[in-house]
Parts: structure tokens; sequence; C-alpha cells
């Protein structure tokens, strides 16, 4: 799944915590009926309110599925083939260019 920016700073909370919540039960759904899922969003700019994956009520979902920050950029790009092919294999993280994860996902055993 490919999402836009973060929200921006001043976006009203309830808002931002509702499409979250509707983003997030869409990615469980997605994960339960494929082989997996990864969520591929752009860089976080300063003072916005995070991703998907900062979201508290995200820890559950993300150690079954994998998010890739810094989609806008070629690295982004390649992590988020490679996150998809650990889908496959049942590996799940956080990548890409953020401090909590890393650039690019182990090499998988998929073909």
């Amino acid at each position: 799944m490919l999402t836009g920016p973060a929200p921006a700073a001043g976006t009203d909370p309830a808002l931002v915590k509702s499409q979250r919540a509707l983003l997030l039960d869409l990615l469980g759904d997605l994960d339960e009926q494929a082989l997996g899922a990864v969520i591929a969003m752009p860089s976080v700019p300063a003072g916005s309110l995070g991703n998907v994956d900062a979201a508290p009520e995200a820890a559950a979902l993300t150690k079954k599925i994998s998010t890739v920050t810094g989609v806008e950029t070629a690295a982004g790009q390649i992590a988020t083939v490679f996150a998809l092919a650990g889908q496959v294999d049942g590996t799940a993280g956080k990548f890409g260019l953020t401090a909590q994860g890393t650039p690019l996902p182990a090499a998988s055993g998929a073909p």
C-alpha cells in the first residue's frame, strides 16, 4: 500500500486518528488475505504528526507487516521491493530512511 505524506502540524487530531484507524484496518485485512502487506510512505518532515508505524495503535500490526519510509527516493523504492519479498518469507520490519529502521531488509529466499 502506498500512502501520502504524514498529516501536517495543526491537523485535527481526531481526523488523523480516524484516518489512521481506517488505514490500519485495511492493512490488517490485506495482510490476512494475502501473503503479507507492506506500507510505503514518504519521509516525515519535521513538525508533522508522524507516520502510521509510529502510531501507538499500530504496534501489534507492525509486527506482521513491513513499513518503508522514504518511498519518494530510489533507496525507499528498492527497500519496498525487498520488503515485499520478505513478506513472502514471513519477515516484517521497519525499513527506509528513519532512525528506527534499517535502509534495506535482509536478502530474501523468495524467487
